[in-house]
């Protein structure tokens, strides 16, 4: 039986993809089309010819020229309180005032992986000489001021808080109060990125909500998208739900109005004066399709924006055969570190594969350290936090090399994706200790290489 149904997966991929040529990508959403029906299997389409597909398709437009980022990295340090609303200080907004207007982004697909960079980057404030790592190391740092306070276009979901934050993955939204103009070009900026993420397969360490994705492909977004961004939301929606389903006599509306909290911590109202209309029995069914609606549609705007720009980078037609699984995967790669893929494209200089100090380190990240402690071993390492997916590495290496310094700390070369160990280690304890001292009094740093 499973034979017959990779054949019939077969014989359905080939059918689809001689048909791609032929079909309007504009009528991919009406229903009781052939594009429609085409959109629907999208996410059963073998990854490999799709990909060929869509790298066929970018390369047939047009291929940008390589530029340099000159960045001030002493600039980009904003104090408690500030933002950077208009985008002029923070790396990201230096970026965002450089090139934006540029065709930087449109990178060759079919070069994907590390030789594919849309700028070099110049960090003129430091000795740093971009050989791979100042570039990722740059993107990184984007990304990790897209998530914080130092600007206005992203906030954490009303699920995560300061306690959660070593218990779980933070997910972020587009901010529903990001409504200025220049707020809009720099969410565009931000499927710029996006685009070019997807284009070379270098990474950008974000943080999304399963909606965002859905609204980038025009998709429904569904009562379990809603339940994980806000527990009390949905708890409040089923509750109503539930109690329309009793007779009115049980019905507890516990002083609850046609208001909502939004994603931001205000609180708006559904309809005008709802802040003094209760919510009953007879009007439960109109305000859970309002509660309901207004969540659903309250990042609609800043998506839309986001997505502007990600077409400009990437064709509609190549967004349209993805699923939203698979665009996360494209644009941000796996939070999730998959210790035995890194481990089958690790190389050792000066160790051997069974040497006790290479035994202990994949023993540390293995069972010692957790998701988040990981991430942070490979960003000193690569500046980056995401792997690629197994079919995209390509000759990418993970480096780990000897080193003889006196005080059993690591080192990195971020360039070069090389981590340095010392082979003076007396006992996993004693590697464990000095390993971890010395990646956690490294971190946000920006080295030389």
């Amino acid at each position: 039986l499973a034979q017959v149904r990779f054949l019939m997966l077969r014989i359905m991929n080939k059918l689809v993809f001689r048909s791609l040529t032929y079909i309007d990508f504009n009528d991919m959403l009406i229903p009781r089309t052939l594009e429609n029906s085409i959109h629907g299997v999208r996410a059963k389409l073998f990854w490999a010819p799709k990909y060929k597909w869509m790298t066929d398709v970018m390369k047939s437009g047009k291929i940008g020229q390589k530029g340099t980022l000159n960045l001030k990295a002493m600039k980009a340090q904003l104090g408690d309180g500030d933002v950077d609303r208009d985008g002029t200080r923070t790396l990201f907004g230096q970026a965002f005032q450089q090139m934006n207007d540029k065709d930087w982004f449109l990178v060759d697909p079919s070069k994907a992986g590390e030789g594919a960079r849309a700028f070099k980057v110049n960090f003129e404030d430091l000795a740093a000489i971009d050989a791979g790592g100042p570039y990722r190391q740059a993107i990184t740092s984007m990304c990790r001021e897209l998530q914080s306070p130092y600007l206005s276009l992203m906030v954490l979901t009303p699920n995560c808080n300061a306690e959660d934050q070593q218990k779980q993955r933070q997910l972020w939204l587009p901010n529903p109060a990001a409504t200025s103009r220049d707020e809009a070009r720099m969410l565009q900026f931000i499927g710029k990125l996006m685009g070019l993420a997807f284009r070379s397969d270098r990474f950008l360490e974000l943080d999304l909500a399963s909606c965002v994705w859905k609204h980038l492909l025009h998709l429904e977004v569904g009562l379990g998208d809603l339940k994980q961004i806000d527990e009390n939301w949905y708890k409040i929606y089923t509750n109503f739900e539930a109690m329309l389903e009793r007779p009115p006599s049980s019905f507890e509306g516990e002083g609850c109005t046609f208001t909502y909290r939004s994603l931001d911590g205000r609180t708006l109202e559904l309809v005008k004066g709802g802040m003094d209309i209760e919510v009953t029995f007879q009007n439960c069914g109109k305000f859970l399709r309002l509660y309901r609606t207004a969540r659903e549609q309250e990042i609609s705007r800043q998506c839309r924006e986001i997505r502007r720009g990600l077409c400009t980078v990437v064709p509609p037609e190549v967004l349209a055969m993805c699923s939203p699984a698979e665009l996360e995967e494209r644009i941000c790669g796996s939070p999730v570190i998959d210790i035995n893929l890194l481990e089958r494209h690790t190389d050792y200089n000066g160790f051997k594969r069974h040497d006790n100090v290479i035994k202990w380190f994949w023993k540390l990240m293995r069972e010692k350290l957790n998701e988040v402690e990981r991430r942070r071993v490979l960003k000193f390492a690569w500046a980056a936090s995401r792997l690629p997916v197994e079919a995209n590495w390509g000759s990418t290496k993970f480096h780990i090399t000897a080193h003889n310094y006196a005080d059993k700390l690591p080192r990195a070369e971020t360039c070069f994706f090389t981590l340095k160990l010392p082979k003076t280690y007396e006992s996993y304890e004693d590697m464990a200790t000095n390993f971890l001292r010395g990646i956690e009094n490294c971190e946000g740093a920006i080295d030389g290489d």
